[in-house]
């Protein structure tokens, strides 16, 4: 379903904007799988794509754990694409602004990282076998931020080049 004005182009979350035909992505009223189906479509995440993920993601103002997967499977898919190298401009911003939120903004434990965030990071930092830039950013993030973490998540990222 698409929410913006214009004719489809074909391309899911992609219209035509009436004036200078300039490409819109939203994802409004979308799935998650079919979010990251249409962002890995081509193997990277454009600054188009970046700016409807944060709408997206962001629009209720809290990140809830389907977004955290979200993110998770598109940076996973991304760093093992052929595109793995190139340079996409607010992804990396976006990947860490989203898992900081999820981890220190949430309810049950706000500025800390509790027992059970932390097994999830390490499961989804640990599950492709590599330990990418977006994911070390966002693991500083977290180290700078955190009032309280556990000791094997303190030592998991200290075993990754980052103080905690």
């Amino acid at each position: 379903m698409l929410d913006s004005p214009g004719k489809s182009t074909g391309n899911p979350g992609t219209t035509l904007q009436e004036k200078g035909h300039n490409p819109m992505k939203t994802y409004t009223g979308l799935t998650a799988i079919a979010v990251a189906a249409a962002v890995l479509a081509d193997g990277v995440v454009d600054t188009a794509e970046v700016a409807a993920l944060r709408k997206y993601i962001f629009a209720d103002g809290k990140v809830d754990a389907d977004e955290f997967h979200l993110v998770t499977v598109i940076n996973n898919a991304v760093a093992k694409s052929e595109n793995a190298g190139h340079d996409m401009p607010g992804w990396t911003a976006l990947y860490t602004d989203v898992v900081a939120a999820y981890v220190l903004e949430d309810e049950s434990s706000p500025g800390e990282v509790s027992e059970a965030e932390a097994t999830e990071l390490v499961r989804a930092w640990s599950g492709d076998s590599t330990f990418d830039a977006r994911e070390s950013s966002a693991a500083r993030t977290i180290a700078t931020r955190a009032t309280k973490m556990p000791e094997g998540f303190r030592a998991f990222l200290t075993g990754r080049g980052i103080s905690a």
